[in-house]
């Protein structure tokens, strides 16, 4: 599960290329090739004050995830990362996003959380890697593996425009019990 961190307004509803090359790098690296492990994406979204998180779809050819016994998963939550007014949906907390991730991972059940865990998060999506796997322990799964790139997470953000500070109260980047490295 890659997970990236804020984006900015210019950005928004876009994956940050380096996202696309991590996992394609994970993918020659360690499963012979994209043509061989499915990479998926999952956008995170916002409908009437609810997080969601949408199915992941498929975005190259191999089988998948079932028949390939495993996938890089991509999750796209660049819309709620913003932290401007100028956002579609600003100041959202990571723990928001993660549970969105895990409600639908949960929903999906077979084989995604049956198969071994590696979170990967830069800044705001270390945050959210962490709520995930504090989610993920309290319902009796394993996370395999858990990298935080730069972890940022948010307690409050002040307001360019008027100096308002706005809390936004992110998911502190730690490692639990049910992360084995």
């Amino acid at each position: 599960v890659i997970t990236h961190g804020y984006q900015s307004e210019f950005n928004s509803g876009n994956l940050p290329f380096w996202v696309d090359g991590m996992a394609e790098a994970i993918a020659n690296r360690w499963f012979g090739g994209t043509h061989t492990i499915p990479i998926y994406v999952m956008k995170i979204k916002e409908v009437s004050g609810e997080v969601i998180a949408e199915a992941p779809v498929k975005n190259n050819s191999a089988p998948d995830i079932k028949v390939a016994g495993g996938a890089i998963l991509k999750v796209n939550w660049a819309d709620l990362s913003c932290l401007t007014a100028f956002c579609s949906s600003p100041k959202t907390s990571t723990r928001r996003i993660a549970d969105a991730i895990f409600k639908k991972l949960e929903e999906m059940s077979d084989p995604w959380l049956q198969i071994p865990i590696h979170l990967i998060g830069h800044s705001r999506g270390a945050s959210v890697n962490s709520s995930l796997a504090h989610k993920l322990g309290e319902n009796g799964i394993w996370v395999d593996h858990f990298t935080s790139l730069d972890p940022q997470p948010l307690t409050s953000i002040v307001n360019d425009i008027d100096q308002t500070l706005t809390v936004i109260n992110d998911w502190e980047v730690k490692i639990y019990e049910n992360v084995l490295f």
